[in-house]
């Protein structure tokens, strides 16, 4: 199933889908990391729900279900269209957020080229590529790193 398909028929039900233990964990080190290094003006790919669209900037989504739902609750600065294809100027961001959201990219390549060309010189990054289901922090990083 395709990511917008997925997340459109999902949309309703994914805030309370995200209501664990597990994913506040996430979430809780996510802010931490945004708040320390996100500023200026900010572009939140794949921002869902709008989690943390509540830091400023723009929220983009492939989902229409997703964006309908972060625009009740109040976010007005989201934006339909793929990682892929941002639909922004050069260096228009300070700095980009990319959460979970690379799990669901079709081309990992054209989306950091993408991201390489909205990012103002100097700018900041901040990509999670972790999982809620990872039962220990270093779970990761052995599949990662295993095959060398």
């Amino acid at each position: 199933m395709h990511a917008k398909t997925f997340y459109d028929t999902t949309a309703e039900k994914y805030d309370e889908r995200h209501s664990n233990v597990r994913t506040k964990y996430m979430r809780s080190i996510e802010n931490k990391l945004i708040k320390k290094f996100a500023k200026g003006r900010i572009l939140d790919i794949g921002c869902g729900t709008g989690q943390h669209v509540k830091y400023g900037g723009i929220g983009l989504d492939i989902s229409a279900g997703m964006l309908r739902r972060a625009k009740k609750k109040g976010f007005d600065n989201l934006v339909q269209a793929k990682a892929e294809e941002l639909p922004f100027k050069d260096a228009s961001f300070d700095s980009v957020l990319c959460i979970f959201t690379v799990l669901n990219l079709c081309d990992y390549s054209k989306a950091v080229s993408e991201i390489h060309r909205v990012l103002k010189k100097n700018g900041t990054v901040i990509v999670s590529a972790a999982s809620i289901w990872d039962h220990a922090k270093d779970n990761f990083f052995k599949r990662v790193f295993s095959n060398r």
